[in-house]
């Protein structure tokens, strides 16, 4: 069995913050495991994906090829 905690599914999504339906079907498929959405910074919505989502938004930052993590 998959230990739950070290897992997690990563969504790439560009300029969909209500709509991300990947994320739902997931979420809506039983799955209570960890979930981040990777937007890009050249993203004009990226600022309503972490209203949405807070802290499961990973930002990659093009220019630099690293993410707001690293």
């Amino acid at each position: 069995m998959v230990n739950k905690e070290n897992c997690a599914i990563f969504i790439p999504t560009y300029k969909r913050a209500n709509n991300v339906l990947t994320y739902k079907t997931v979420r809506d498929g039983g799955y209570t495991g960890k979930i981040y959405l990777i937007v890009g910074d050249d993203d004009t919505t990226a600022d309503e994906y972490i209203k949405k989502y807070k802290d499961q938004v990973i930002v990659f930052h093009k220019d630099r090829n690293k993410t707001d993590l690293e």
